[in-house]
């Protein structure tokens, strides 16, 4: 007899979880959510496929006619709608946003219903194909995606894996989707990062202290030397080295001052680098779209007269050469500064700061000497407490057994529970 299918666990997809799906495809066939990940793991070899192709023609039919019919309910609510946005922000909202929801509000209810009805039709699928879904991984749940894939899951009882992108720094009572986790488990960075979900209403006993996965890579040698990373980055003998980390604007947040609070902070960062006579290396946010060549980064440092560079890429390049890390806002590039033995501040920002004492803090006017305290403070055990807040793991960077033995436990006890049951 042919042997029975494997069972299959869901992944969301994303760089997060790519250190799982080698150990996680010992237990289980994968589907992903994100059809690039099912490709670049069908390309380690791994038992992989993107959840979408489970979707034929008459599926597609569905998805299309299901998506009409629940895209022009919505819309057909736009009124009400608009009342209840307004009624949210506590004062009258816009007689339907100024007349121009009318407009665009159905072709971008049609939008959203699509994504989300394509993935609850692929998923269907996979059901009638008599294939056993054991469980669902996701790096973040706030997405639509995401949170459609862990909502199917959840009513069927399916273990929903919620393994977080990154640790959340906001400042309590500060309402943000991030606290909002849909999923059944949390599989927290360290303390600090479950007490977070915990203080915003996740039950503590579905909360586990692991150590994030992603980060292994800053242990086993993956991150070039000092002397390696600086040859890369053309960065001149004998100058101090100051990395400067950018953000970008939180959409999911709509807080701060947005472009005028970051330019006030590079601004300053830029000053403190013509002062020192330092190397500025501009680390650029991956969702940072502007054209290299005009960019106002390395326009601003050519009109100072710094030597420095600005780049999108090698980031763990940028954090080796560095004798300082200037993030700009609360960045986890602090984290992975600390894990690589370099020291780091950061510009505040309204909403969000780390709950440990480091990294240092200063606002543009203080920046200097945030730096210099961050400077007096490298190799202090201070920043071994810090991590070890964040990532339970430290300093073994085991995060990834951690959590791949912890999901693999929690399936099997569902599974054993469901045995008990029928």
């Amino acid at each position: 007899m042919p042997d029975a299918p494997r069972p299959i666990l869901l992944i969301s997809g994303g760089h997060t979880t790519q250190i799982l799906w080698a150990p996680l495809a010992e237990h289980y066939d994968l589907a992903f959510l994100a059809v690039q990940a099912a490709q670049a793991a069908a390309g380690q070899g791994l038992p992989a496929a993107p959840i979408s192709s489970a979707v034929d023609a008459d599926i597609s039919e569905h998805i299309q006619n299901e998506t009409v019919m629940l895209a022009a309910k919505v819309a057909n609510n736009a009124a009400l709608l608009s009342e209840r946005f307004g009624g949210l922000l506590e004062h009258s909202g816009p007689e339907l946003l100024n007349g121009k929801l009318p407009g665009w509000f159905p072709g971008f209810a049609h939008h959203l219903m699509g994504a989300a009805v394509s993935i609850l039709a692929a998923l269907d699928a996979i059901e009638r194909a008599k294939r056993q879904i054991v469980g669902c991984i996701v790096h973040e749940d706030v997405s639509l995606d995401t949170r459609a894939m862990v909502a199917w899951c959840n009513l069927r009882g399916i273990p929903t894996f919620h393994v977080p992108h990154a640790p959340c720094h906001l400042l309590p009572g500060v309402i943000d989707i991030h606290g909002e986790t849909r999923a059944q488990y949390i599989a927290a960075g360290g303390p600090a990062g479950a007490e977070f979900y915990i203080s915003r209403g996740h039950d503590p006993a579905m909360v586990a202290t692991l150590g994030v996965p992603q980060w292994d890579e800053f242990y086993h040698g993956a991150i070039p030397d000092p002397l390696e990373a600086r040859r890369v980055l053309k960065v001149p003998d004998g100058l101090p080295v100051i990395c400067y980390i950018a953000s970008w604007a939180q959409t999911t947040s709509m807080r701060s001052g947005f472009e005028d609070e970051f330019t006030e902070g590079w601004k300053a960062v830029l000053a403190q680098a013509q002062a020192r006579g330092a190397f500025l290396i501009a680390k650029l946010h991956p969702t940072d779209g502007r054209p290299d060549e005009s960019h106002p980064y390395k326009t601003d440092m050519d009109t100072a007269g710094v030597a420095g560079c600005m780049t999108r890429h090698h980031f763990g390049y940028t954090i080796r050469a560095a004798d300082v890390l200037v993030a700009q806002t609360p960045s986890n590039a602090c984290l992975n500064g600390a894990i690589l033995g370099v020291p780091s501040c950061y510009l505040t920002t309204e909403g969000f700061d780390y709950a440990t004492v480091l990294p240092y803090r200063g606002v543009p006017e203080t920046i200097g000497e945030a730096i210099d305290k961050a400077l007096a403070s490298r190799d202090a055990p201070a920043w071994d407490e810090f991590i070890a807040q964040y990532n339970a793991a430290h300093p073994d960077g085991n995060a990834a057994e951690r959590v791949t033995d912890w999901i693999v436990s929690k399936i099997t006890e569902s599974e054993r529970a469901d045995v008990a049951i029928n």
